[in-house]
């Protein structure tokens, strides 16, 4: 196994490298990958370390760099609160679950989401970066959140 910096996550991502060609963007370790890519590596990617919880428990709303957004930036579906955007649960609780992709740094987890085929929150790996905002702590927080959409879709 080896390691590329992936410019998205802003992480050291494993892979298997089957041995012809390739470019620059391969490192034996996490370490080596780290120490080249520093002056890029912008922030930690641990789960969503820096990130506010929205009154519902839910993460709030962050860029494509995992940065939080405050209210002069709220995508569609979210709403301003507290100056953070906050998600629809009628977006969120609809769309399928991402586990992420493994951070240079940290370990998995496990988690929540809120499964309309099931009408439940089901428990699912999360790999510590990236995802969506279909993830739970627990399955009572999923539940809470999820509770508008899993009343309309009960009946």
């Amino acid at each position: 196994m080896m390691f590329y910096y992936d410019t998205k996550s802003k992480a050291c991502q494993p892979f298997m490298f089957q041995g012809c060609g390739g470019n620059e963007n391969k490192f034996d370790s996490s370490g080596d990958c780290k120490a080249a890519c520093s002056n890029v590596i912008a922030r930690d990617f641990n789960g969503n370390k820096g990130v506010e919880k929205c009154g519902s428990g839910i993460d709030a709303a962050t860029d494509s760099n995992g940065l939080q957004l405050t209210c002069t930036a709220c995508p569609a579906n979210t709403t301003c609160v507290d100056n953070k955007c906050c998600y629809d649960p009628q977006v969120v609780c609809r769309i399928n679950y991402d586990a992420g992709k493994f951070p240079d740094v940290g370990s998995h987890k496990p988690m929540y989401y809120y499964s309309t085929e099931y009408h439940s929150c089901m428990l699912f790996t999360y790999y510590g970066s990236l995802g969506n905002p279909n993830k739970f702590a627990d399955f009572k927080d999923c539940m809470k959140f999820c509770k508008p959409v899993h009343d309309t879709l009960a009946n």
